[in-house]
């Protein structure tokens, strides 16, 4: 019984110290056009509850309650593209090109963008 309690709470371990190494993408409103015509009834509807949240490690970008059709663009420090996706599901992960300094995601007529503290 104290080996498979062992093996319980090492797997416990790593899953949270897998965890803690992914790195949170701080998003930044960028652009949104309020003033078109016709945009006057999606001011006053409620909040997301679900907010997109960004994650990265390493190697790859993890998107939680993403807008599926959105596009994600790689920068670089100059702001060149480097890399562009299309988000196909509310939860996934896109390879992020080694250069990549910001993160650049358009949804409709809204632009948000992230940093990588790298």
């Amino acid at each position: 019984m104290k080996k498979v309690s062992l093996i319980f709470m090492m797997c416990i371990f790593v899953l949270g110290m897998h965890a803690k190494q992914q790195e949170k993408v701080n998003l930044e409103l960028v652009v949104t056009c309020e003033n078109k015509p016709g945009n006057y009834r999606k001011r006053h509807k409620a909040p997301n509850v679900r907010p997109l949240q960004v994650y990265y490690d390493g190697g790859f970008v993890y998107f939680q309650n993403a807008y599926v059709g959105a596009y994600v663009t790689f920068l670089d420090e100059f702001g060149n593209v480097l890399d562009e996706e299309t988000i196909f599901a509310s939860e996934c992960d896109i390879p992020q090109p080694q250069l990549a300094k910001a993160l650049q995601i358009s949804f409709s007529d809204i632009v948000w963008i992230g940093y990588f503290n790298q």
